[in-house]
């Protein structure tokens, strides 16, 4: 998400952000009704009352988590800084989906090798394990997509909070000349009025 204009990084900034709070937010509905499915599935299994309680735990702070991203949100929906957008770590998709594909494959060569030792532990484990890879390729979808949504998130932000436009078209008039990087470029998708 390299950026050739000031434009452009408030754009995958806020394209950044957008993701990151869908991903926090289906980590806690997944931690919320995977606790309950174990449970139940389990019939309430000591072992796997205990996971459920963890993953209730979790998500009660991921759920906090959602929380604070989306007052803040509400409070600055754009970052004007000058620094470059997060482009890699939990939101750089061959990472966001590189984590499940290697729970995946861990979990299924597990399962294959408790196979010859006892098939219904194996199946257990192995789908448990799968299951789990699935999760977390979930909570990672958001990232496919911030690379193409990035100008419809600003535009959608612009849209939404009149007062942004104005800030943006400030800073605009106050650019400054030896800024990183030009204020717009022919490649922006968003013109400010």
């Amino acid at each position: 998400m390299d950026a050739r204009s000031y434009l452009e990084n408030v754009a995958n900034r806020a394209s950044a952000e957008a993701a990151w709070t869908a991903m926090v937010r289906g980590a806690v509905a997944i931690c919320l009704v995977g606790a309950g499915l174990l449970a139940v599935l389990s019939g309430f299994h000591p072992a796997a009352t205990i996971i459920a309680a963890v993953l209730v735990v979790g998500g009660a702070l991921l759920l906090r988590e959602a929380m604070r991203l989306s007052r803040q949100r509400r409070r600055e929906p754009l970052d004007f800084t000058f620094d470059p957008a997060p482009t890699g770590g939990l939101l750089a998709p061959a990472v966001a989906l590189g984590v499940p594909a290697g729970v995946g494959l861990f979990f299924a060569i597990f399962g294959a090798v408790l196979w010859f030792a006892d098939p219904a532990q194996a199946l257990l484990v192995g789908g448990a394990g799968l299951g789990v890879a699935v999760a977390l390729a979930l909570v990672a979808l958001p990232t496919l997509f911030i690379e193409r949504q990035k100008w419809s998130v600003l535009r959608g932000v612009l849209a939404s909070r009149p007062d942004q436009v104005e800030k943006l078209q400030d800073i605009r008039a106050r650019f400054p000349s030896d800024a990183p990087f030009p204020f717009a470029a022919p490649t922006d998708e968003v013109t400010l009025p």
